[in-house]
């Protein structure tokens, strides 16, 4: 269909679009999927705004996209200019958000801290930012994995992509300030925390979303009863749609750390989380992950992609860093890789069936309950164990010291015998 010279791969993307009314501009939402030259496919959906002349509501067209460029039928008017009307349409929710956040930083670029309502929270804290609209979806994700693997970056990252910014915009956000920054007594770094971002909908993605920040596990060994008392104080969160296991891109081994990460999973959890799984690959260069092969040989329960491999999504947390003029291109690479793995994220989760956290609740008071009577069993075994442990001490040492005993009783009946025989000496006399 599209002749390419030869060596070059064949990119098609085949579209159905149905168009839906938006405002004053024409928005389609496209899906379909990458078919390359080898066969090979990979899925593909994201909102296409376009402005449509002549075309009315409900229309289906359909249409390749080749590198970028559209060939479109004779219904569709070749103007874009909704695009712009989309983007003022991020920008000028911007303006509210920029109100409740705090600047910190003037470069690489305008940098805001949201400005988040902290509610202590049982075992945890809980931040809110922006107020919940009880009429529109909630989605809830569980992020762990051990420390160094960049979750408050990730976090971060998110939140870009949730309000719309693009690389070339000037301006960048955050939830989570730098650890460096925050007072030792408000470090979240053992404890659970959630983060509610509510009233960005349809910026980016079509839910508000409530992030669940475990600390690193590696630190604390009690995090599963941690995690256990958190979500017993979440009453008002009824479902975790999804938990995201974090690792580097180039680990290569599984470290203990990260064995207890697994088991931690599947101890608060079992196996009814297996299809809400999801990998996040931090760190990654978009090369085929090392850590990828951990992941499948741990024995974990995660979600498979066509492949059969555990389904991951690449990121790299250079994106809100500093840099040098001349490494901008690097870094703008990484920014919209990151974009783009963020978008196959959210599309992965808006499918996701969200797991019942009653039930979920239920099971682990059950469980906890089962192994606080197991623990007390085992400091009464202690004890008895302490207390036989005592006793074979005392029989090995009267083992030792038998001869001894036994000369000390021949010794001792002799001076009672002589002692005997000079009473009746005396007496006689």
């Amino acid at each position: 269909l599209y002749p390419e010279a030869e060596g070059h791969p064949t990119l098609l993307r085949l579209y159905e679009l149905r168009v839906t009314a938006r405002h004053s501009s024409w928005v389609c939402r496209r899906s379909g999927k990458h078919r390359r030259r080898d066969g090979s496919s990979h899925a593909h959906s994201c909102q296409f705004p376009i402005e449509f002349s002549r075309v009315s509501k409900n229309s289906v067209i359909v249409f390749f996209l080749k590198r970028g460029l559209v060939t479109q039928n004779s219904a569709m008017a070749q103007s874009h200019t909704s695009y712009s009307t989309t983007r003022e349409e991020v920008t000028s929710k911007w303006s509210n958000v920029i109100k409740n956040s705090v600047q910190i930083a003037t470069e690489p670029k305008q940098t805001y801290l949201l400005n988040t309502a902290k509610i202590p929270d049982g075992a945890g804290r809980r931040y809110t930012f922006g107020r919940k609209d009880p009429n529109k979806r909630n989605r809830t994700i569980m992020m762990v994995g051990e420390t160094g693997t960049g979750k408050s970056a990730l976090i971060n990252m998110m939140v870009n992509y949730m309000l719309g910014v693009k690389w070339e915009d000037k301006i960048r956000f955050k939830i989570i300030p730098d650890e460096s920054k925050i007072p030792q007594t408000e470090s979240q770094a053992t404890v659970v925390t959630a983060y509610e971002i509510f009233g960005l909908e349809e910026l980016s993605v079509p839910f508000s979303l409530t992030v669940i920040d475990t600390p690193g596990l590696d630190k604390d060994k009690n995090i599963a009863q941690n995690l256990y008392t958190f979500l017993e104080s979440l009453s008002d969160i009824q479902q975790i749609d999804a938990a995201c296991l974090m690792v580097k891109a180039s680990q290569c081994r599984l470290s203990p750390s990260q064995k207890y990460i697994f088991d931690a999973i599947l101890s608060v959890f079992g196996r009814n989380m297996e299809k809400n799984f999801m990998i996040l690959i931090t760190f990654s260069d978009w090369m085929p992950p090392p850590a990828l092969k951990l992941v499948s040989e741990s024995g974990a329960p995660f979600l498979k992609d066509e492949n059969n491999d555990p389904v991951h999504f690449l990121f790299n947390n250079l994106s809100l860093q500093k840099f040098a003029k001349e490494y901008e291109e690097t870094f703008k690479t990484a920014w919209d890789n990151g974009a783009e793995s963020f978008r196959e994220f959210f599309q992965a989760l808006d499918k996701m069936e969200p797991q019942c956290m009653k039930m979920t609740q239920n099971v682990l008071r059950e469980r906890w309950s089962l192994e606080e009577g197991i623990q007390n069993l085992a400091s009464q075994i202690k004890v008895e164990k302490e207390k036989h442990r005592a006793l074979e001490e005392l029989q090995k040492s009267l083992e030792e010291h038998k001869e001894d005993m036994k000369k000390s009783n021949i010794y001792q009946n002799t001076c009672a015998a002589e002692k005997h025989a000079t009473s009746s000496t005396v007496s006689e006399a």
